[in-house]
């Protein structure tokens, strides 16, 4: 206890938050608190002391702590955690835990050889929700110490948990070094609801009362001001310092003070090369051992790569202990460690080269013969020069395969590329296409750019058309997503050459991927040349044929073409393409296509999306999703709900390098923010698109109503024609996905330029009238009525409306309502103008749109009425996340089980169900039901 007493003097402040944490949590209340410090400064002794308070309070503790061995380890340090508690529980409280969201992790049960790999957020959830259901138990403490040297999948966890506490009656206290912290250290650090505890060295008067405790005599002032510069006022430091001091009968005088300074600096290495010239043979070897196996360690394990028997380790250990070097866990006593990491470190750099070799390979060997799990094994495969292990790369992909089963990618590459290191001298070309292959696939998951380099290297040596194929078309995918459109033309080419006619699936898989070119880049006009031919192939019930129809389907939605719609079904149909090709492009074609012709059909399959996505999916593909999604509710009104779809997508896209999103995200995030009448910030995420990516025709469509919305008519025609011209470059000519003639009519209207006006808009509503879903016909119509007059104008307008009443489009109705409101208004029907104003008001409240509003209120002031803001109100208004939160609450899901459901939190549930009740004007979940029966679609249409 020396040791810990030295290390927290003057702590009392740190220690005093650290217990305040822990009482807070005792309360029913969250907490993440951060100690930060340099080596040395007491970071493990005041979370020891948090750990002691914890337990003595009667909350359940778990430790872990992060190791340069094993920072590569799949969730080493959340399986730390929660392995020992998991240990302890008999089946029924185990399957109690588990439940759920938390069943969905791969990380806290051994990951079978036939499960399929775990999604990335899946892995993530599963942990948050295994640690929420632990907190409901009983509070939680957690503590992480040396998080600087954690892995990443534990660290993206924690990342994941921090927003997530509130409500958990969790405490998060983690210790970490304030040393060039990685993004998620830092993410983590830097977490609002992190308290962070910065520790200081010691003061000159701490540093005179620590050295007193160790030294036989108290030290003169001026030997323990030189002491305390020579340390930095480090505590570890000094007290090492005090231990060489006493070791060689050195006086703590005045006199001796100069010679600090020469011992103060390496006082740690010091006091090891001391220790190790006056430990016997077996307790040097037990010593190396425990430093091999990272300062922490198995002592059985240890005393066999140190050749030792057990009584001969146990006598060891009890020397090493008594000489300060080791400690031994009083819960785990059969686990030893260094008492600090640099002593560890220390002693670690003192052994030879092959030393370590000899260490790492007999460790790699015990592990083996003990049946370790792979990844225990490779972290000391990893310590070793290639070649030297027979065995290596087999347990590599071993551990490979099961890290992609736990959900962690990153580890699966690390050691996919040291087993292709391992394999760089063998004869073996299918095995090294097969791990290439396994590499791009780890990849697609957090890397799309080194999945396309290591699939082109896979499919480089690919010896059959049929192996090349396969690989083309996922090489193909990628590189779309990264805008290589030449090399993905090239992919998919190479992948057809010579591919046997019988291979219909991925014949069809290949030429959905040609047929995806002219959708996403210009210059593909002699791919869309053979679409009309294309369209004559029989379908072909196939995955690759379904594919083939979804990007058929497409190309038929462009040129206005109903007949898409019903291909786009049919490809859809029995949910296979969803589940087998989650997040690919000929999957998102299909929905755009649904989206464009307001079939709610789609929205169920992106929802099914992402759950499988959040399951077993990339970050790719469930970043697609949630766009897919937004791309619904903006369609439909639901702006808020856009909104948070869209910024979903891109911090998703983002974090898996995909570089094909920021135009068609960005695009339609602005027209969610300028709907909602913030011009501004639509204009920065506009700005914030690469240059080479602001001319596609979304970008321009969008720039020309910000243009129009400034009053610059003139550039904003110009820019909506641009626009058209580069759609149709596309092969696009369908104002249900560019309504650029609409667009810049209401430029030219502006200009008094009306013939050409009326022109552009009666082109759209002819466009609008084939393709005939509601919203692209009802602002169509919308306009072409405003830009004419007298009695055209109000038939239009009438017509617009009627169009809309039903359907999806509740923002495109407000905006008919509106405008044929006014218009009855200017011709002087005043009290007739009253009704399509007032309910435009309600239904453009509902949808967040501003700007409607704020016209329509204003046009109703000017018909003699005095227009209150009605508060938003009724089952029409929920958004659709708190209706789906409301129908599972009706099907009598608790709070828990929606947030399991749904990915999300019990606190978002709350705040879902409390924004239900208050539109609905109830005050429970019991009166649901009948609220939410109410008729509220008995309004006859307007005329």
């Amino acid at each position: 206890m020396v040791g810990r007493r030295a290390t927290l003097l003057e702590r009392e402040g740190e220690l005093r938050a650290l217990l305040n944490a822990v009482e807070l949590v005792s309360d029913g209340g969250s907490s993440c608190i951060l100690v930060e410090g340099e080596p040395g400064l007491g970071k493990t002794c005041l979370l020891d002391e948090l750990r002691e308070a914890a337990s003595s309070a009667g909350l359940r503790v778990a430790t872990a702590r992060g190791s340069v061995l094993e920072r590569e380890f799949a969730f080493g340090v959340a399986r730390q955690l929660f392995e020992p508690i998991l240990n302890t529980l008999t089946p029924e409280e185990k399957a109690s835990l588990l439940t759920g969201a938390a069943s969905a992790s791969a990380v806290l049960e051994p990951p079978r050889s036939d499960q399929p790999p775990a999604g990335d957020f899946a892995s993530l959830h599963g942990l948050y929700w295994f640690t929420a259901n632990l907190g409901s138990e009983r509070p939680l403490v957690l503590v992480v110490d040396d998080l600087q040297w954690a892995d990443e999948a534990s660290l993206r966890f924690i990342a994941y948990l921090l927003p997530r506490l509130s409500g958990l009656r969790v405490l998060l206290a983690v210790g970490m070094r304030p040393e060039d912290p990685g993004p998620l250290t830092a993410q983590i650090a830097t977490d609002p609801s992190c308290e962070r505890v910065r520790l200081a060295p010691l003061s000159p008067d701490g540093a005179a009362r620590l050295l007193s405790q160790i030294l036989p005599t108290a030290p003169e002032t001026d030997f323990a001001v030189a002491a305390h510069a020579a340390t930095g006022g480090n505590p570890l430091l000094l007290r090492e310092l005090a231990r060489v001091v006493r070791d060689r009968s050195l006086a703590p005088t005045a006199a001796n003070a100069g010679r600090l300074s020469e011992l103060g600096a390496d006082a740690i290495g010091l006091r090891v090369g001391v220790l190790l010239g006056q430990l016997s043979f077996r307790e040097g070897v037990l010593a190396r051992a425990v430093a091999i196996l990272g300062g922490d360690a198995d002592l059985t394990l240890a005393a066999d790569i140190a050749g030792l028997d057990p009584s001969e380790a146990w006598n060891a250990v009890d020397r090493l202990r008594g000489s300060g070097l080791l400690l031994t866990e009083r819960d785990a006593p059969g686990r030893i460690r260094y008492t600090h990491s640099l002593v560890s470190s220390a002693f670690y750099e003192r052994l030879t080269v092959s030393e370590r070799i000899r260490g790492h390979h007999a460790a790699a060997r015990l592990l083996a013969e003990r049946g370790a799990p792979p990844e225990q094994i490779t972290a000391h495969l990893l310590r070793l020069p290639t070649g030297i292990e027979p065995h290596a790369a087999d347990i590599l992909r071993r551990a490979a395969a099961d890290a992609m089963r736990r959900g962690a990618p990153q580890a699966a590459v690390i050691y996919l590329r040291r087993c292709l290191e391992d394999m760089a001298g063998a004869d073996g070309r299918e095995a090294r296409r097969e791990v290439l292959a396994d590499l791009g696939a780890a990849c697609t998951r957090f890397d799309v750019a080194g999945a396309a380099e290591y699939l082109g290297q896979a499919m480089a040596l690919a010896e059959t058309p049929t192996e090349r194929g396969a690989i083309a078309d996922r090489l193909g995918q990628v590189l779309l997503y990264l805008n290589r459109f030449d090399d993905a033309y090239r992919a998919f080419h190479v992948g057809l050459a010579g591919l046997p006619v019988d291979e219909v699936d991925l014949h069809r898989r290949l030429r959905a991927g040609l047929l995806d070119l002219p959708v996403l880049a210009l210059g593909w006009d002699t791919i869309l040349a053979q679409v009309p031919d294309l369209l004559e192939l029989p379908p072909d019930e196939s995955l690759g044929g379904r594919a083939f129809d979804c990007l058929l389907a497409l190309h038929e939605a462009f040129v206005c073409n109903p007949d898409g719609v019903g291909r786009a079904h049919r490809a859809l149909a029995g949910g296979q393409l969803v589940q087998m090709m989650n997040g690919q492009s000929p999957l998102i074609t299909s929905w755009v296509t649904l989206l464009a012709a307001d079939d709610d059909a789609v929205l169920d399959m992106v929802d099914d999306s992402i759950a499988q996505a959040n399951l077993h999916g990339s970050p790719m593909a469930l970043g697609t999703a949630h766009w897919c999604r937004g791309v619904a509710w903006l369609w439909r009104g639901e702006l808020a709900e856009a909104e948070g779809a869209f910024r979903e997508a891109g911090d998703t896209w983002q974090f898996a390098g995909v570089s094909l999103g920021p135009p068609f995200l960005a695009s339609f995030l602005a027209g969610a923010l300028i709907e909602q009448g913030r011009l501004d910030e639509a204009v920065r995420v506009l700005d914030e698109v690469p240059h080479e990516q602001q001319t596609t025709y979304l970008m321009l469509d969008c720039r020309a109503q910000v243009d129009r919305l400034h009053g610059d008519h003139e550039h904003a025609a110009e820019t909506a024609r641009f626009a058209g011209r580069v759609g149709s470059g596309h092969g696009m000519d369908n104002p249900a996905l560019l309504p650029w003639r609409s667009e810049c009519a209401l430029s030219l209207q502006a200009l008094g330029k009306v013939d050409e006006a009326r022109t552009c808009a009666e082109h759209e509503l002819a466009r609008a009238r084939m393709w005939g879903a509601p919203r692209a016909l009802g602002r169509a119509l919308r306009v072409a009525g405003m830009v004419h007059d007298g009695d055209v104008r109000m038939r239009l307008l009438r017509e617009a409306v009627d169009v809309l009443t039903g359907s999806p489009a509740k923002l495109e109705l407000a905006k008919a309502l509106a405008e044929l409101g006014s218009e009855l208004r200017r011709q002087g029907h005043r009290a007739e103008s009253r009704r399509p104003l007032q309910e435009a008001v309600s239904l453009a409240e509902g949808c967040g749109a501003a700007p409607v509003v704020e016209a329509a209120v204003a046009e109703l002031r000017a018909s003699g009425a005095r227009p209150r803001r009605s508060a938003v109100e009724g089952p029409a208004s929920l958004t659709p996340s708190e209706r789906r939160v409301a129908d599972l609450a009706i099907a009598g899901a608790s709070n828990r089980d929606i947030a399991q459901t749904l990915f999300v939190t019990p606190k978002t549930v709350e705040v879902h169900l409390g924004n239900a009740y208050r539109k609905l004007g109830i005050g429970s979940r019991h009166q649901l039901m009948a609220a939410l029966e109410q008729n509220t679609a008995d309004t006859p249409p307007h005329r």
